[in-house]
């Protein structure tokens, strides 16, 4: 599995040496944008957009997203509900402590990651019936801004 940084990145599977098809995708907010909403909902709006179109084209039946805001991580799964319809359902978020106090809330945190990453697991394999599912175009982050636009 490699993960790709920057603001944002890609997971993806490695097979036979390869880097193959993206399982998933995170997008990193600093803690100064925490009250920024129409930021956080522009990220969670490409995370989708981003997994609906890995599911697309490499028949997933899930993909994994992944949002941290500040010390806060989302955890979600996207699945196909039915042709058309895509549903993005957190499964659980973990607050990263900021001191060596809360240091303990991190084992707490790792048993809820390993659960996070089974479920994947489980779940988010190749889908060889997804080569039969319709497959809709995917809107352009430039249509999404237009739905996204801060209002006055």
């Amino acid at each position: 599995m490699r993960i790709t940084w920057a603001r944002g990145g890609m997971i993806s599977r490695k097979r036979n040496g390869a880097f193959r098809e993206q399982i998933g995708y995170l997008k990193v907010q600093n803690p100064q944008e925490a009250g920024n909403h129409n930021a956080c909902n522009n990220d969670l709006l490409e995370l989708g957009m981003l997994c609906k179109q890995a599911i697309e084209d490499d028949n997933l039946r899930t993909c994994l997203a992944i949002h941290a805001v500040g010390f806060l991580v989302h955890f979600y799964l996207m699945e196909p509900q039915a042709d058309g319809l895509y549903l993005l359902t957190e499964v659980v978020h973990l607050y990263f402590p900021r001191s060596v106090e809360d240091l303990l809330e991190i084992v707490n945190s790792a048993n809820k990651l390993k659960d996070v990453l089974r479920v994947f697991e489980t779940r988010g394999i190749v889908d060889v019936n997804g080569r039969d599912r319709v497959k809709r175009n995917t809107p352009a982050v430039a249509d999404l801004e237009a739905v996204t636009v801060k209002s006055q």
